[in-house]
């Protein structure tokens, strides 16, 4: 991952559980919203292939949260 892509992640981190719509991560990055969506996709194929236990959870209109077990908030 790239520092935008791990910043996205400390930002969805220090939101966790809460949702915020696609243009509040846009604003603190200072990128496009095409490339925010991206990253999100990016991020969920690395919660995949690395087996974390985690969920990424995008609702339209109501924004993207990131749910994390406590065991993996641990490590």
């Amino acid at each position: 991952m790239n520092t935008r892509q791990k910043k996205l992640v400390e930002l969805l981190l220090e939101n966790k559980g809460k949702y915020k719509i696609i243009q509040y991560y846009q604003n603190k990055l200072l990128c496009s919203e095409k490339t925010v969506r991206s990253d999100l996709k990016l991020i969920q194929e690395f919660i995949t292939e690395n087996h974390i236990d985690a969920l990424l959870k995008k609702i339209p209109g109501k924004g993207v949260c990131l749910r994390v077990s406590d065991e993996e908030e641990e490590h």
